[in-house]
């Protein structure tokens, strides 16, 4: 910790020795965008905090995978399971990773066996913006909202640019990325783009034995992934459209915990297939107006083998689960004047085939969901000032589940000299019970009810500086009907809708474009507890929520296209038990990153961009989850080439 903030003490000073220079220099191409920009017409919202990450952001600060971007979010905790190739899921604002919508392109990508997206399954260079909406979004994104959506944006279709990308690595880390366009007429378009990521994983440890502390490799946290992105346009006089396929293949060791004196799962393997086919048509109609249909299908597959046996009731070593999922939606929307008007219905069948399954559903489970929603947005234009107001609904019937009704109002008040802007809404948000809630063997429970979540969202920006740009944003969330475990037996679980929680607190972050210098500051206060009554756990932290979050960005232009980027984070104390006890207190953590690259131009036609980072500079060892420790210092060197 001290190391971080003597570096962060260092970089203040540097920075007010440059805002003491004069601003009129040409500003750095890569500025940080404070703003998102919208991830679709259907998402589109002007009342919720967001941040956002371009391609250009991407590229300078180094970010190689969408769990090392996220973390660098206001209000983003990952939750990483350990090893290069272990489970990442997302909390925001301290809720689970079921309840933040993971989009690609609008298109929500969550499965419904267990509402999770494990990060490592997207690979990162297929996209060039993340978007970050917090605060209850489901009246926009449906269930597995109720805290926010993060919306990975596609590359789009470059019809003159080819793109090579090769990486090593410690720990025999080898990474390569193709992109190239593959069709190219006046009004049709398709590219295409391959990933490769291998990884052994076998990061040095220390393992307390008897009092004794040794170092060993890391064992069984290798990964082998494989994806492929196929992306297409046709446009005409009266109609666009667009065909994208996403296909993910993972082979990876599953690293157990490690406890003192013995390390667990040392052989279980975990194979995963992830495909996603989204196919948008949209029609020209009316100049003031837009009809969208669109059809995704999702197919989620994953086995699990342990030779050495899983479970207690289960003889088996191998257990697969086949996740589908249909999608068709149809939205239309008008522009009339002062006022925009979206409406749309949608239409979901998912189903689960698994071995673990309650022997009831005979191993397979389905659900069909109908929703309707309709948007508002009112603009009201001042001498001085504008005021924009949203509200919508939507009713979503779910299959056993009955009807849900879900609420935006929201208003964002800009004066037109820009020193400050407000926004402010108030929603109400769904999460549907997943499957396995439902129908795991010995632990669903059929009657669960969905989650209902009230959230309050409030923001103000403002701008001190030209090129700097403060923003703090207060949020509220209050859940009933929370599911959580409970003990039915002394060996056996169950779900129920029993549990009350609260989450609260603040963001901060501070941006800036400065002459050479591009920076962010972020701050992180999150209170979640549990608000059940006469619950033994009322009034303590949920589990694996940091009280405190921080972590900051410094880029700085060096001479001859080169350029230096620092990354730190700070982690603070979290809970591994509900009942906050002092032996499940976690400490907090700190690092720093280091990021060396070149830009070197040939012809004006072909771009090479070098680069060496430096992970963990400082060799810290920490756990995000109890007993999973993770990679220490790490070097990677990267090409890319452009042309």
């Amino acid at each position: 910790m001290k190391y971080l903030l003597t570096f962060f003490a260092l970089s203040i000073f540097f920075l007010v020795k440059v805002l003491a220079k004069d601003t009129t220099e040409t500003k750095l191409k890569t500025e940080v965008v404070v703003e998102a920009s919208k991830p679709s017409e259907q998402l589109r919202s002007f009342s919720f905090s967001s941040s956002s990450i371009n391609s250009n952001e991407l590229r300078i600060f180094g970010f190689g995978k969408a769990n090392e971007a996220l973390t660098y979010i206001p209000g983003v905790y990952i939750k990483d399971y350990g090893g290069v190739g272990g489970i990442k899921t997302i909390s925001l604002r301290g809720f689970s990773g079921a309840d933040a919508g993971i989009l690609i392109d609008g298109v929500k990508i969550n499965n419904q066996q267990n509402g999770l997206l494990d990060l490592t399954l997207i690979p990162l260079d297929f996209f060039d913006l993340i978007e970050v909406y917090r605060g209850g979004y489901s009246i926009l994104a449906g269930s597995n909202s109720a805290s926010g959506v993060v919306n990975f944006s596609t590359k789009k279709i470059d019809t003159k640019r080819y793109e090579f990308k090769l990486g090593l690595g410690s720990f025999n880390d080898f990474i390569s990325t193709i992109q190239m366009p593959i069709f190219v007429f006046p009004n049709y378009s398709a590219s295409i783009a391959l990933n490769y990521f291998y990884s052994k994983g076998n990061y040095p440890i220390k393992i307390n034995e008897f009092g004794v502390e040794k170092t060993y490799e890391r064992q069984n946290s290798s990964i082998q992934l494989f994806s492929l992105f196929y992306n297409n346009k046709l446009h005409c006089s009266f109609l666009e459209s667009n065909l994208k396929i996403l296909l993910t293949f993972a082979n990876r060791g599953v690293p157990g915990a490690v406890l003192q004196n013995a390390v667990e799962n040392k052989n279980a393997k975990m194979k995963d297939k992830f495909i996603l086919i989204s196919y948008n048509l949209k029609p020209y109609i009316l100049l003031d107006s837009n009809l969208n249909l669109s059809f995704n299908f999702i197919h989620s597959q994953n086995t699990f083998y342990d030779p050495d046996g899983i479970g207690i009731l289960l003889k088996k070593n191998q257990v697969e689960y086949f996740n589908n999922e249909f999608t068709f939606k149809t939205s239309y929307g008008k522009n009339l004047k002062f006022i925009d008007f979206t409406g749309f219905a949608e239409y979901t069948f998912a189903s689960l085939k698994g071995d673990m399954l309650d022997v009831s559903v005979n191993n397979y489970v389905h659900r069909n969901n109908f929703a309707l929603g309709i948007k508002f947005t009112k603009f009201l234009f001042f001498d001085n000032y504008s005021l924009t107001f949203e509200n919508g609904y939507r009713m979503d019937f779910t299959e056993n589940l009955g009807s849900n009704l879900e609420y935006l109002f929201g208003i964002l008040l800009a004066p037109k000299n820009e020193i400050f802007c407000l926004k402010a809404n108030a929603s109400s948000n769904l999460r549907l019970p997943t499957f396995n809630e439902m129908y795991y063997l010995n632990y669903g429970n059929t009657n669960l009810q969905p989650e209902n979540t009230i959230s309050f969202n409030f923001e103000v920006s403002t701008k001190i500086f030209p090129l700097i740009e403060p923003k703090i944003s207060l949020f509220f969330n209050s859940t009933k009907n929370k599911i959580v475990s409970v003990p039915k037996s002394p060996i056996q679980w169950t779900a129920m809708n029993i549990a009350k929680t609260f989450s609260r607190g603040l963001e901060f972050s501070l941006s800036g474009n400065l002459p050479k210098t591009n920076f962010v500051i972020n701050y992180s206060y999150i209170l979640a507890t549990d608000q059940t009554s006469n619950s033994p756990t009322f009034g303590k932290d949920l589990i694996y929520t940091p009280q405190h979050l921080a972590n900051f960005l410094l880029n700085f232009s060096l001479p001859f296209g080169s350029f230096i980027t620092f990354r730190g984070i700070y982690i603070g104390n979290r809970f591994s038990l509900p009942d906050n006890s002092k032996s499940s207190l976690m400490k907090e953590y700190s690092l720093l990153d280091i990021i060396l690259a070149k830009d070197i131009e040939f012809n004006k036609k072909y771009r090479l961009n070098l680069s060496l980072q430096i992970l963990n500079i400082f060799d810290v060892q920490y756990e995000v989850i109890l007993n999973y420790p993770m990679p220490r210092r790490q070097l990677i060197f990267q090409a890319q080439v452009k042309f």
